[in-house]
Parts: structure tokens; C-alpha cells; sequence
């Protein structure tokens, strides 16, 4: 896994050789200056700096979404700060529900998703591939899959996926990718 080094002390040795070292083996450097780190430093900061270091991966949706085969399960695919990407297939209808204090981003990615929503709140949108919809705290919907679709989901973390309803689809622990 590429590694991301950050904060390094300014003290190491300005050596472009293990910068190209670094990114050569799928790294990014980068801190207060991203010139000075030499060969050798980049051994010793795994040992000394460990808590400094960050891991970095890229997601690719296609083979994110082929992890799984559960519908109405959200699966974690990353953290940012309080808030999670969540990737589920949905199918169907869903239940009518809200949340009382999150809102939701939902991203369309594959097939088609009706948000079914009171007359007062405008009726439903429909969303194809690359489109998403943000659906305030407090607002009553109902996600219908029109095939079975794939969507990510940013929300926060405390974010249950039944909202106010309490049933057999509440997942309290997603999975995590």
C-alpha cells in the first residue's frame, strides 16, 4: 500500500533521490518541505514517526461494488472526519422514514433511483448515473431502485439507515469495504 509521509522534521537532508524513491514505490511526500528527505530517512521515519504516517488508498467503485452482493446493507468505504462514504445496492422500495438530525447525499452511480418525496417537498426526482440528490434532516423519503442500482451515500457516521424506523433492514454496524 503507498504510503503518505507527513509532518517530517525540516532537519532531514534535502536528497531528491529518496523523494523519487518514495513516490517510485507508491508514495506521496509532501510536509513543510517536501524537498527535504533523504534515502535513509525514509527507513528511520517508519520507526520514529510511525503515528506521523498515513495510509492512502484509492477506491475504485466498479470492484468496490462487486465486493459485495446485499442490497439495502451500506458498506463503509471510507471516514472523513464525523462523517462516512457509505456504498450500497439498493432494489426496490425502501420504507418511508427521516432523519432527525442528518442529512444525506445520495450519488447515483449504476441503474436508476426514484426519491420519493411528500407533495410539499416537491414530489419525486429521478436520478440516473452521476447524479445525486441531498435530502435534508427532517424531510420524509422513500428510495425506490428502478432496476437494482448502485449508489455512495455521505453521511454522517451516527447516520442509521433507517432513520426514525426500527426494522428488519436496520443496519447498526455497517460493514466495512
Amino acid at each position: 500500500m503507498p504510503l503518505l509521509l507527513i509532518n517530517y522534521p525540516e532537519s532531514f537532508g534535502r536528497n531528491l533521490r529518496g523523494i523519487r524513491y518514495a513516490q517510485a514505490e507508491g508514495g506521496v511526500v509532501f510536509g513543510p518541505a517536501a524537498a527535504n528527505i533523504s534515502l535513509g530517512d525514509i527507513t528511520s521515519f517508519g520507526r520514529k514517526w510511525r503515528k506521523q504516517m498515513v495510509v492512502l488508498k484509492k477506491i475504485n467503485l466498479t470492484k468496490a461494488f462487486a465486493a459485495f452482493d446485499e442490497t439495502w446493507s451500506p458498506h463503509i468505504g471510507g471516514d472523513i472526519n464525523d462523517f462516512q462514504i457509505k456504498l450500497t445496492k439498493l432494489d426496490g422500495a425502501f420504507h418511508w422514514h427521516h432523519h432527525e438530525e442528518e442529512d444525506e447525499l445520495f450519488l447515483v452511480v449504476k441503474g436508476t433511483l426514484r426519491m420519493k418525496l411528500r407533495e410539499e417537498n416537491g414530489g419525486d426526482i429521478v436520478l440516473g448515473p452521476g447524479e445525486y440528490i441531498i435530502v435534508p434532516h427532517g424531510v420524509e423519503h422513500c428510495p425506490v431502485a428502478e432496476p437494482t442500482c448502485e449508489v455512495v451515500l455521505f453521511e454522517r457516521n451516527t447516520t442509521l439507515n433507517t432513520g426514525n424506523l426500527e426494522n428488519e433492514r436496520t443496519i447498526r454496524e455497517p460493514k466495512r469495504l
